[in-house]
């Protein structure tokens, strides 16, 4: 349900931080309700590991928060990055867990592979 964020009192907009490496990078814009729950039901509602949701009620709330305002921004498409279909089959090792996992988007250096609670995202050469 979309919701006009400036007459409600709880959030309407919502952007995304990615977690990748040393530091969390913001995603640019924001995300009305019906835009987020798009990107949302296309994930299954499953939130990849990586990838955190900051929620608000209005643009001047998300340029006053001093945190988004420090981090730098994502480069990088997002919805590229979450659904972007490899050009052919890919898995992926995971030494840590001792799994391989199917590879379910490819962008760039980036990958989004299915574990078996949910989704984990990588940067870079994926971990062989």
């Amino acid at each position: 349900m979309y919701t006009e964020p400036h007459t409600t009192p709880w959030a309407g907009l919502h952007t995304f931080i990615v977690h990748l490496g040393p530091q969390s990078c913001r995603c640019p814009g924001l995300l009305s309700e019906a835009a987020f729950d798009c990107v949302m039901d296309a994930l299954n509602w499953r939130m990849p590991y990586h990838l955190r949701a900051f929620h608000c009620s209005s643009p001047e709330t998300a340029a006053a928060n001093p945190v988004l305002r420090a981090m730098p921004e994502f480069s990088a498409p997002l919805e590229a990055v979450l659904f972007t279909a490899p050009a052919a089959p890919m898995r992926l090792k995971d030494k840590r867990r001792k799994q391989t996992l199917s590879v379910r988007s490819k962008y760039g250096d980036y990958a989004l592979a299915e574990t078996e609670d949910g989704y984990t995202m990588w940067m870079e050469s994926p971990p062989a």
